[in-house]
């Protein structure tokens, strides 16, 4: 599934084309124990429902994007293929500077990312924690 871009101004998504609302069978509702959630229903909460981007980090690099690919669609092609259509209409609505977060244990993101332009970022106000912040565009 593709979306348009949405830019994320101070953790707030600008746009998004189910509203914020997740329309797959996976997802858990609030109500659902979170202890009774299976490995697959966690991350799709977390895909859904992400933590706030850092302050700082958005001001410099504004506009953010998740890409998450099956194992079958990794190293296909895909995944290129989809950003860069991403970063095609990103840059026709204006957009100069995009982030990511990358789980510091993902090995094969960070690698993607970096192939791909993308730099590990280092600013005033991201604390390190378990999110590698990178960026394309901006300040670099």
């Amino acid at each position: 599934m593709w979306s348009a871009p949405s830019t994320r101004r101070h953790g707030k998504s600008a746009s998004s084309a189910s509203g914020g609302r997740s329309s797959g069978a996976n997802t858990p509702t609030q109500a659902t124990p979170r202890e009774t959630w299976t490995h697959d229903q966690r991350r799709a909460y977390i895909i859904h429902h992400p933590g706030r981007s850092p302050a700082a980090l958005v001001e410099a690099w504004p506009a953010h994007i998740h890409l998450n690919l099956l194992p079958r669609a990794q190293r296909r092609g895909v995944g290129s293929s989809l950003l860069e259509a991403w970063l095609d209409r990103a840059a026709a609505r204006g957009v100069t500077a995009v982030h990511v977060g990358v789980n510091q244990a993902n090995t094969g993101g960070l690698r993607f990312w970096d192939a791909r332009g993308f730099r590990t970022l280092t600013l005033d106000g991201l604390a390190p924690g378990r999110t590698v912040w990178m960026g394309r565009g901006g300040l670099l």
